[in-house]
């Protein structure tokens, strides 16, 4: 993802497929929560702290937490692993709700 279809900020991959995939469900879900109508795509992250921050920022679910498994620790700056962390924590909670469901 870090590049289009290596892991979140360059490094090793996983296989174009895989990277393909967390692409088009990143593209489907901005696509749902776009606003204002807007037929441009939407500028996606690129580095590892860009998708730090911007993991940080969506609703937790099963393909933000795939991706969130796709970053590359090793890459980020202090910001980038505070941000990482705040992602980890929303999914933590985010899963622990679902087992009370």
């Amino acid at each position: 993802i870090g590049g289009r279809n290596t892991r979140c900020g360059g490094g090793s991959s996983r296989g174009d497929r895989t990277g393909e995939t967390m692409q088009a469900t990143l593209l489907d879900q901005s696509e749902t929560t776009a606003t204002g109508g807007s037929t441009e795509e939407p500028e996606l992250p690129v580095t590892a702290d860009e998708w730090a921050a911007h993991l940080a920022g969506v609703v937790p679910g099963p393909q933000t937490a795939a991706m969130l498994g796709l970053l590359e620790r090793g890459g980020l700056s202090t910001a980038g692993r505070i941000d990482a962390l705040k992602a980890w924590e929303r999914h933590i909670a985010w899963i622990q709700a679902q087992q009370v469901r």
